[in-house]
């Protein structure tokens, strides 16, 4: 394929093995850290509480709510941990930044990630390098839609002015250690 659409190199990029950088594993450990300091603080907002209403949970891990509600002894289905996990990381508003596509990837990343991990028994390490690919792509995407673009229609600009790590210079400077991440 001569010029290979931008959607087909992010899905490249998305499965080619490329070890992360000591730097860049150093910051997807303060990422996770932030991402669960968040969350634990936003247990008890409003948001956090009806998301974790509106779903049936278990006390128990089952097969069909295998993945755990961060701060809770409660198991959800994987697809519920995710959402309710991402609701309640991102209810103080003091989740990572990412300033130039306007989005807060821990939440999305590591909502979702955390809950497959739970369900499959992926490592720390697995965990970590997959994030690197998923911060990655979803940062290049917002780039191409735009924060302005997003404001202009009415989205609010964030409340954390910056972002807790800068942008790397190019799509292939955050990848994954696995050619296709084991959960897919």
């Amino acid at each position: 394929m001569k010029n290979p659409s931008y959607a087909r190199q992010l899905a490249i990029h998305a499965t080619t093995q490329h070890p992360p950088t000591q730097e860049i594993s150093d910051w997807m450990r303060l990422l996770l850290l932030d991402y669960l300091a968040v969350t634990e603080g936003g247990l008890d907002r409003e948001s956090a509480k009806a998301a974790r209403r509106s779903v049936s949970s278990s006390r128990i891990r089952t097969n069909d709510k295998p993945a755990r509600v961060l701060g809770t002894e409660r198991f959800l289905s994987v697809q519920d941990a995710a959402l309710v996990n991402g609701i309640t990381g991102h209810g103080l508003e003091l989740d990572d930044t990412f300033e130039e596509a306007s989005l807060h990837p821990g939440v999305v990343v590591f909502s979702a990630l955390l809950a497959v991990a739970d369900d499959q028994g992926h490592t720390l390490d697995d965990v970590l390098h997959a994030a690197t690919v998923g911060y990655d792509v979803m940062c290049e995407i917002g780039i191409l839609v735009g924060a302005a673009e997003s404001y202009g229609v009415g989205f609010i600009r964030p409340a954390y002015p910056g972002r807790l790590a800068p942008r790397p210079p190019s799509p292939r400077s955050w990848v994954s250690r696995k050619t296709r991440p084991q959960w897919q």
